[in-house]
């Protein structure tokens, strides 16, 4: 039984719900993902993407199934981030393109923008047009909903698997290029548990998949990209979303494991 609907975001290409449901007294959501071309083949695409990580036993999501409806049709997924769970999945991608406090400003006073006074007021940013001499006090922090919200103000502060996690990943990374798949730093979220503080990945945005099996290119030339995709991604997970004194100390750990491109 559906208890309630929640709109958790909306990128360039979905718009996405948290649903919640009643299973034998049990709270539980999962996550509907509309297209909004409303285009049955992005839905196809993004099917078939999954398929594509899920059958070559990637890290990814546990449900993602076509749902046909008399209203729309839409993908059902697993929910990262439900109810009372251990620690939450963010995405880099989402706070590298998030607008911050300062540029919501700089935007309004553009005169070639155009941002309305209600998201202004939305984020209380009303004062600082009222008073220019606080515009000196606005900074780069970034405007955030959800689990990405969460963790960038409460930031992480302790990774206790970094090692053993980098290497499995950059297994990972081989595997996934062997099987002529590339995975843009964008499909990344990652997870620190909160019972142990060890991170985890998952890849669960499909629009950035895209499988090379009628490319010329290299074994080699793919797995040093997924390798750096891979690095690019979790390299902006320690900048938004670790203590800014330990980004140093975690960035020299993961040098420490060895050249990570491919040899």
């Amino acid at each position: 039984m559906i208890v309630k609907s929640e709109f958790i975001g909306s990128g360039a290409h979905w718009n996405v719900e948290r649903i919640y449901f009643n299973e034998n007294g049990i709270l539980k959501t999962v996550i509907h993902k509309k297209a909004k071309s409303l285009n049955r083949l992005d839905i196809d695409d993004n099917l078939a993407k999954y398929d594509l990580i899920a059958r070559n036993e990637l890290p990814t999501l546990s449900m993602f199934l076509f749902h046909n409806s008399e209203v729309s049709d839409f993908i059902i997924a697993e929910d990262l981030n439900p109810p009372q769970s251990d620690g939450l999945y963010v995405s880099p991608n989402t706070v590298r393109n998030a607008s911050s406090y300062a540029s919501l400003i700089v935007d309004y006073l553009n005169p070639n923008k155009e941002l309305s006074i209600e998201k202004l007021e939305k984020f209380n940013l009303i004062k600082y047009l009222k008073d220019p001499k606080k515009l000196s006090n606005l900074n780069d922090e970034k405007i955030l909903d959800g689990a990405e919200k969460e963790i960038y103000t409460n930031k992480i502060e302790t990774i206790s698997n970094l090692k053993e996690f980098w290497a499995n990943s950059m297994n990972d990374m081989i595997n996934a290029s062997k099987n002529r798949i590339e995975i843009f730093s964008d499909a990344f979220f990652f997870r620190v548990r909160k019972s142990n503080n060890e991170v985890e990945y998952k890849i669960a945005d499909f629009d950035n998949i895209q499988s090379h099996h009628d490319s010329e290119m290299s074994m080699e030339d793919l797995i040093n990209l997924n390798m750096s995709h891979f690095e690019t991604s979790f390299g902006e997970f320690i900048e938004f979303f670790v203590v800014h004194q330990k980004q140093e100390i975690l960035r020299y750990e993961i040098k420490t494991c060895g050249n990570t491109l491919y040899k």
